[in-house]
C-alpha cells in the first residue's frame, strides 16, 4: 500500500464482448461450446446478441402485449439448458466482462 495521502487506482479491462458457452455438467464435462456472443451497444449501454434476435417472446400486461427479451440457452452436446429473465442475464454479463469474458450456462 501506498503512503498516507497518495491515491492507487487499481486497472482492470471490461471486455465489450463476452462468449456464452457451455462445458457440460457434473460428470458429463466436454470441451467448451460457444453458444453465443454478445457485445456492448454503444448507444444504451446493454448487452445486445451479436448474431441473431431471437430472444424475444410475447407476454400479457396491463398495458396489453409486449415484446420482452428472454434469452434461452440449450447446450447441443449434454442437453443443458438455462432461461435467463432479462435484467439476471444483463447483470451476468456485466460480471463476465469485468472477469474473464466468458458465462457458462
Amino acid at each position: 500500500m501506498g503512503r498516507l495521502g497518495q491515491t492507487w487506482h487499481m486497472s482492470f479491462t471490461v471486455k465489450s464482448l463476452v462468449l456464452v458457452g457451455c462445458r457440460g455438467g457434473a460428470g458429463h464435462t466436454h470441451r467448451l461450446i460457444r453458444l453465443r456472443q454478445y457485445e456492448r451497444s454503444e448507444s444504451d449501454g446493454t448487452w445486445e446478441r451479436i448474431q441473431g434476435d431471437d430472444e424475444w417472446f410475447l407476454r400479457k400486461t396491463e398495458e396489453g402485449v409486449e415484446q420482452y427479451p428472454r434469452p434461452e440457452f440449450r447446450c447441443p452436446k449434454c442437453k443443458r439448458e438455462r432461461v435467463y429473465e432479462h435484467d439476471v442475464f444483463q447483470r451476468e454479463l456485466e460480471r463476465a466482462a469485468s472477469d474473464d469474458g466468458l458465462l457458462l450456462i
